[in-house]
């Protein structure tokens, strides 16, 4: 299982992955927010540590990077003091068992492009109780739209844009739940054919 530990200086990376290492987690290190995507394009990873500067100091391109991965993974910031590792809103012990339940995966090749669309969920096709909704990113294949139902990965979902009759039905690929401060709770869908939801 690996963790992908984003700071600037090579003594805090190394700090931090000694930390990983004991609770059984391996790091990959990366010195800035620039290096992340392409990084999680190749390498399964199964959470994200950015380190509080870092992400403060981010351009508008690196907060959205950073904005898109806690909705993927689970992610934490951190800062160091002396020798401990501290985090924003919970401990690296509980952080690391966050991990060990996610299955590590990369992120999808194809660019989601923030766009919010009205649009209805529904986890049957009739639409019988459907969800009035908005996405917040979208690409050719899916999207991420918001949320405060339960959700099940693996459960079909169909989707129909605000003012249109076609339906797209998808794959619920990850669910956030609601009463969470790190997220906006919502499914990540990926749609079940070839389907592109901005020209519906």
């Amino acid at each position: 299982m690996t963790c992908v530990v984003v700071a600037r200086s090579e003594s805090v990376q190394n700090a931090v992955s000694i930390k990983l290492s004991s609770l059984g987690i391996s790091a990959l290190p990366l010195s800035s927010l620039g290096e992340l995507r392409k990084a999680l394009k190749t390498t399964p990873v199964c959470g994200v540590l950015l380190e509080f500067t870092a992400s403060i100091n981010a351009s508008m391109d690196g907060k959205q990077i950073v904005q898109e991965l806690v909705q993927i993974y689970p992610s934490c910031k951190f800062k160091i003091l002396g020798e401990e590792v501290l985090m924003l809103g919970q401990s690296l012990e509980s952080f690391a068992e966050e991990c060990r339940k996610f299955k590590p995966r990369v992120i999808r090749s194809d660019v989601r492009r923030t766009l919010h669309l009205s649009v209805y969920l529904s986890a049957d096709g009739a639409f019988k109780d459907a969800e009035a909704s908005v996405t917040l990113n979208v690409s050719e294949g899916g999207c991420f739209a918001y949320s405060v139902r339960e959700w099940n990965p693996g459960q079909s979902v169909w989707l129909r844009k605000a003012g249109s009759e076609t339906v797209l039905r998808g794959t619920v690929c990850g669910w956030l739940p609601w009463g969470n401060d790190k997220f906006v709770p919502g499914i990540n869908i990926k749609f079940d054919h070839e389907a592109n939801l901005l020209q519906l």
